[in-house]
């Protein structure tokens, strides 16, 4: 898998990333293996949320990114809306 949290500033520090890295990561396992058995928005929408609940408390700088992951994956599975899924956390996708 690809590199997350690679920061060019110097402000995600490598225990930072080395701590949420494997969030996303596992997001995106759990979801491919999951998702020829689970084909539902509302499976998808609900592992999402094990990871949101990892990251939605951190700062900004590391906040950010982990809501970037959370678009994108959204956008490859064609998901355009979310139904306010993540505002609980503050995220309103």
């Amino acid at each position: 898998m690809k590199e997350k949290y690679v920061d060019q500033f110097g402000i995600i520090k490598h225990e930072e990333r080395a701590r949420l890295e494997p969030v996303i990561n596992n997001m995106l396992d759990d979801l491919i293996s999951g998702l020829p058995k689970n084909p539902k928005k509302s499976w998808v929408l609900a592992e999402m949320k094990k990871a949101v609940v990892q990251f939605y408390l951190e700062d900004t700088e590391l906040r950010e990114p982990s809501v970037e992951y959370v678009e994108q994956t959204l956008r490859i599975l064609r998901i355009e809306q979310t139904n306010l899924a993540f505002a609980r956390y503050f995220i309103f996708l």
